[in-house]
């Protein structure tokens, strides 16, 4: 069985606290996981997927975040086009990408807004295909 979504979670109003997921346990095809249009104290944000995907934007942030907590995980092979993009400025940034298994990434994290403190980590488990890294 194969699901395809849209967007799935979708942030358009300020938020104080948010702890956002996207778990895939079948094979997905995913546009945009996790979208952040609006302001944001605190948000810790991931994206699961447990069989092969194809994901176009994992998390993206595109308002002010203080604290913000990143993380796409693929425990089978996958095709990301951008796992972690950040266009807002962010205080505390703590991004990891984690791959088990061989994977096609395009972008891994991206960060092209003022950031105080960052913490970025990729993992591959095994030989995959990274286009740029952070």
């Amino acid at each position: 069985m194969l699901s395809f979504i849209l967007t799935a979670i979708c942030v358009i109003a300020p938020v104080e606290v948010l702890q956002a997921s996207v778990v895939h346990a079948l094979p997905s095809s995913v546009t945009t996981a996790i979208c952040v249009i609006a302001p944001v104290e605190e948000l810790q944000a991931s994206v699961v997927q447990a069989l092969p995907s194809s994901v176009a934007t994992a998390i993206c942030v595109i308002a002010p975040v203080e604290e913000l907590q990143a993380s796409v995980v693929h425990a089978l092979p996958s095709s990301v086009t951008t796992a972690i993009c950040v266009i807002a400025p962010v205080e505390e940034l703590q991004a990891s990408v984690v791959q088990a298994l061989p994977s096609s990434v395009t972008t891994a994290i991206c960060v092209i807004a003022p950031v105080e403190e960052l913490q970025a980590s990729i993992v591959q488990g095994l030989a995959s295909s990274v286009t740029t890294a952070v």
